[in-house]
């Protein structure tokens, strides 16, 4: 997974932006514990790995 090799790489956090239409996405995010925050239209997902 790639939450997996993020932190074999040693980073210290990964984001992506989501569609706010992508219910299903925003909802696997949020149980993976990213931070969801709205803006403009669209979704800005970050998990803290360290």
């Amino acid at each position: 997974m790639l939450i997996g090799v993020a932190e074999e790489k040693g980073l210290e956090s990964m984001y992506g932006i989501v569609l706010p239409e992508n219910k299903n996405m925003i909802s696997l995010c949020e149980k993976l514990g990213f931070n969801i925050e709205k803006k403009q239209g669209e979704v800005i997902v970050e998990l803290k790995l360290k």
